[in-house]
């Protein structure tokens, strides 16, 4: 009776072992360093695939690599940094004039996933309310109008920062608009007016502040 106790026990920890290597997730996408190097001109590496999908690749100080691939006229494209070993290190996705988002993945030098964080979690009013919102701005063009966009959060709060030229409340300009990143409520809102010299020789930009809101007391 004890052997037979025993060897249920060895079954179910070697039953529990083999579904933990099932739910391993691993990647097999490596970095083509000898193509890379057979191409570069200084560090960078340009081409293009089929369907018009740009690929470019740059070779990092500290032995790492980095690719994006975009297709033609795109406003998003995907990002991969490789370890120096070829490994696939960190893969997500950009928006091309700043922030990330989306779930971006993490593996270590041997390609096992050691880390997966949604980006767009902490962000109720999400990428699809920010268009919406660009378009009433009179953006009809993100990637001609818009200059920048940004988002940021912790714990407990979130904001996007958008910055284009479109309209405010009938003023059309340059404008920087930062929204709560759960409720889409305005923040703050400024208009671009030039640049303004900064003690002797610097110079910063200048704004004009159209709207704050202003904190409870």
């Amino acid at each position: 009776m004890k052997i037979l106790t025993s060897i249920l026990i060895l079954m179910t920890i070697m039953s529990c072992n083999s579904q933990n290597k099932v739910k391993q997730k691993k990647t097999m996408k490596t970095f083509d360093i000898e193509t890379f190097e057979k191409n570069k001109v200084g560090n960078e590496y340009l081409y293009e695939l089929n369907n018009n999908i740009q690929v470019k690749e740059i070779a990092y100080g500290d032995g790492s690599f980095y690719q994006s691939v975009k297709k033609e006229n795109a406003i998003f494209q995907y990002i991969y940094i490789y370890h120096s070993n070829g490994r696939l290190k960190l893969e997500g996705k950009s928006f091309i004039k700043q922030f990330d988002i989306g779930i971006w993945k993490e593996y270590d030098k041997q390609g096992n996933l050691i880390k997966e964080e949604d980006l767009d979690k902490p962000f109720t009013y999400s990428w699809e309310d920010v268009k919406k919102y660009l378009k009433a701005h009179h953006v009809d063009d993100i990637k001609k109008d818009v200059i920048d966009i940004s988002r940021w959060s912790d714990d407990k709060e979130a904001t996007w920062t958008l910055e284009f030229n479109g309209k405010y409340k009938g003023i059309k300009g340059r404008l920087v608009i930062t929204l709560n990143g759960k409720t889409g409520e305005e923040l703050e809102v400024k208009l671009f007016k030039g640049k303004k010299a900064i003690g002797k020789d610097g110079t910063g930009s200048d704004y004009e502040i159209l709207y704050t809101k202003k904190e409870k007391e």
